[in-house]
C-alpha cells in the first residue's frame, strides 16, 4: 500500500464513523496509476432520490442499507448520500494481483478520488454499505483463463451483527439493487439480521 492508497483507505474509515472497521482494505493494497472514468453522479442521485430514499423517509429509527450495484453506480452515489446525511462504507473486496478476472485498477482509482470528497455527516440518519454487484461475474466466459479467479462472495463477517446496528439505533435494514431475488449471500446476511428482529425491505433500483 503506497502513501496515496493509505491515505484514501484512512479517509474511507474516518467517514465510516463506529463501522469504520467494514471498509474493505483488499483494493488498496496495491498501486494504481489508471486514468479514472467519470462517474455517474448524476444518475446516481437520481436513484438515491426516486428509487431509495422514498422508502425510509418515514422510518422513526436509523437504517442500514446494502446497496448492491455495480461499484461505479454504486461508489457514485456517496456524494448524495452524504448530503442526505448518510454514512457510507465501501465493502469492496476484490482481491487485488497482478491478472485479476475482476479489474481492481478502475475500483481503486475510484476509491482514491472520492477519499478527498467525502463530506460525511455529523448526525447520520443512517448507513449505506456499498456491495459489489459483480463479485461474481465475469466479463466473458474465458475471463479467468491465465488469470486470478478473484471473484467472492459476502458472509456475516464483511457486515456489522444486528446487534452492533441495534446499538447504533437502526431499526430496519433495506437492500437496493437491480435484481429482484437477492444472491445466496445477500439471502443469508438479511435472514440473520431478520432473525434478530430486524425489519427487512427489499427496493428495486431500476438498471440506469
Amino acid at each position: 500500500m503506497s502513501r496515496a492508497e493509505l491515505r484514501a483507505y484512512l479517509a474511507w474509515t474516518r467517514a465510516a464513523g463506529p463501522f469504520w472497521q467494514y471498509v474493505a482494505a483488499m483494493p488498496f493494497l496495491v498501486h494504481t496509476s489508471r486514468h479514472r472514468a467519470p462517474l455517474p453522479l448524476d444518475a446516481a442521485r437520481t436513484a438515491i432520490e426516486r428509487s431509495i430514499l422514498p422508502f425510509f423517509d418515514s422510518a422513526r429509527g436509523r437504517v442500514a442499507l446494502l446497496l448492491d450495484l455495480p461499484p461505479d453506480l454504486g461508489l457514485a452515489t456517496t456524494l448524495a448520500f452524504h448530503e442526505e446525511r448518510w454514512l457510507v462504507v465501501p465493502v469492496m473486496s476484490r482481491w487485488p494481483t497482478e491478472r485479476p478476472a475482476l479489474p481492481v485498477d478502475s475500483l481503486l482509482a475510484q476509491l482514491i478520488w472520492l477519499s478527498a470528497e467525502l463530506r460525511p455527516p455529523a448526525e447520520p440518519r443512517g448507513i449505506v454499505f456499498l456491495l459489489d454487484a459483480e463479485r461474481q461475474t465475469l466479463p466473458h466466459p474465458d475471463a479467468v483463463e491465465h488469470k486470478f479467479d478473484n471473484r467472492y462472495v459476502y458472509s456475516t463477517d464483511d457486515l456489522p451483527s444486528a446487534r452492533m446496528l441495534l446499538e447504533w439505533g437502526v431499526e430496519a435494514v433495506g437492500v437496493a439493487a437491480h435484481y429482484h431475488h437477492a444472491p445466496e449471500d445477500v439471502e443469508y446476511i438479511t435472514g440473520e439480521l431478520s432473525r434478530a428482529g430486524l425489519a427487512v425491505t427489499r427496493v428495486w433500483v431500476p438498471p440506469i
